[in-house]
């Protein structure tokens, strides 16, 4: 296999140099004008040359599969006594050597461009080459593998998502859900996983499909369904209310996690919101809003509620209701549902029991650091921070990081937070970018007068502790925590 993989990698290398160059030169453009850090005025260049080395790095792949095309039955390498392990061995080190080491040396020349230690973000950079193997290399490979051009390539591509898409929109209308990552989203990590697992599985099916048997319907038939699973139906096999529950599965054991509860915190009141109020208003329906508390957390932990929470009401029968969890700063933590006002009024006058349960992450402080008022910060776990002045005049702490993991606030003296990266931004377990930006860019959310006024203030990191879901059943009235009631007239 040896003798065959080394010859054809040099000869690949050889017929291949004009569309090696064109990728290398545009990785290095995306790179010297990435938006996250150059000027204004070259942000425009950056996102064009990135969208144009992703467009180069798949005619690259397509280009090395398609030297030694499968689905010919004249193609040259069927004649000489290649071994086809070796054949596939020779196109997976050439796109290791020309695309996946490129990317990776690149993403580490600009992280210690910035100030930011590649080594102490190793994990990151794996997981980015994964997704760029997985989103970029091996469907173009897996592509090129049954085709003969790029031509080719370009219809299969159409003819293959469209036909899908129309099926999906006939047999399932209004539950189309199509998904197309974009570099650095992590608004969605688990459909970005299920994504990228599905593209990692059915390419490396194709390819030892077309490797060992030349077997072009198969593979074909394999993409076709690899794009729907992936494109169509990858919402509905991973909803993203799976999230909490598999980080909380994969998060280590927390031993006072017993201990945390939800209460019904009798110090706020009423909340007096009249424009959330009014925006959840619907005809016929009353909307509840009930304070709650977390209880049993240790002192200094950082709390991150998620925006939903399962509750019933503990009726004959039980009524389950859609909730929502509000976490307002200096007002409280709120839960808040609507109910039909026939059902409001036939409890309104009785104690009624709520139950149910809520995504809770717990965060502890993990590093300290000096705010930068001069030089560069390094913040370990997160990336590197500096000072820079706007177009006001005025100073703002910008950050970069390969990965937002953890989250990043600017403390004041008296205890206050400005944060960077939020609790809700930084709770993903790993990054899902695929693409041509390097670094993520993270600003300050205030001005500054000077860099005095930043030097007074600490960059504070925290990790994420545990992931819980602890319970709640507590005994109100509703008419102690409806809105508009005195607008609802009984019938």
């Amino acid at each position: 296999m040896t003798r065959t993989m080394w010859p054809i990698f040099r000869k690949d290398a050889r017929h291949l140099w004009p569309q090696i160059a064109s990728f290398l030169v545009l990785l290095a453009g995306a790179a010297i004008f990435d938006p996250a850090y150059a000027v204004r005025s070259q942000a425009a260049a950056g996102s064009w040359l990135g969208f144009l080395a992703m467009l180069a790095c798949w005619n690259l792949v397509i280009a090395a599969i398609h030297e030694d095309k499968l689905t010919s039955e004249q193609a040259d390498w069927l004649t000489r006594p290649y071994h086809r392990g070796g054949l596939l061995a020779a196109k997976i080190l050439f796109v290791t050597v020309f695309v996946n080491l490129p990317v990776l040396l690149t993403q580490v020349a600009v992280m210690t461009c910035l100030g930011i230690p590649p080594l102490g973000h190793l994990p990151a950079l794996l997981w980015r080459q994964v997704f760029l193997t997985a989103i970029l290399i091996l469907p173009a490979a897996a592509l090129a593998a049954i085709t003969s051009s790029l031509r080719e390539a370009f219809l299969t591509v159409v003819l293959t998502v469209a036909p899908i898409y129309l099926a999906v929109l006939v047999l399932t209308p209004g539950r189309v859900r199509i998904f197309f990552m974009g570099p650095g989203s992590q608004s969605y990590w688990l459909k970005d996983a299920f994504q990228a697992a599905v593209a990692l599985v059915f390419g490396a099916a194709i390819l030892l499909l077309q490797y060992r048997r030349r077997a072009t319907t198969l593979s074909r038939v394999t993409l076709g369904l690899g794009v729907a699973l992936a494109m169509f139906f990858a919402g509905q096999i991973v909803p993203q209310r799976r999230e909490f529950p598999i980080q909380a599965a994969l998060s280590p054991r927390w031993p006072q996690s017993g201990a945390i509860g939800i209460e019904l915190d009798p110090s706020p009141g009423i909340l007096h919101d009249p424009g959330y109020s009014r925006e959840r208003s619907q005809p016929g329906m009353v909307h509840v809003e009930i304070p709650i508390r977390v209880a049993g957390a240790p002192g200094g932990a950082g709390l991150l509620l998620g925006t939903r929470a399962a509750t019933t009401l503990k009726t004959e029968p039980p009524l389950p209701v859609y909730s929502e969890i509000r976490d307002l700063p200096g007002v409280g933590k709120w839960l808040s549902f609507d109910i039909s006002r026939v059902t409001f009024f036939s409890l309104r006058r009785s104690p009624i029991r709520v139950a149910g349960h809520i995504q809770l992450t717990l965060f502890a402080r993990a590093a300290t650091v000096p705010a930068p008022a001069g030089n560069r910060v390094v913040v370990p776990g997160f990336g590197a921070c500096a000072n820079y002045r706007d177009v006001d005049g005025k100073f703002v702490v910008r950050c970069f990081t390969p990965f937002a993991s953890v989250p990043v606030a600017l403390e004041y003296p008296n205890g206050g937070r400005q944060w960077i990266v939020s609790r809700a931004a930084a709770d993903v377990p790993f990054p899902t970018a695929f693409g041509f930006g390097f670094v993520e860019a993270r600003l300050s959310q205030l001005p500054f007068a000077s860099a005095d006024e930043i030097g007074a203030l600490r960059l504070v990191t925290e990790r994420a502790m545990a992931h819980l879901e602890p319970s709640f059943d507590f005994a109100i009235h509703l008419d102690d925590y409806a809105h508009g009631v005195g607008m609802l007239t009984r019938e």
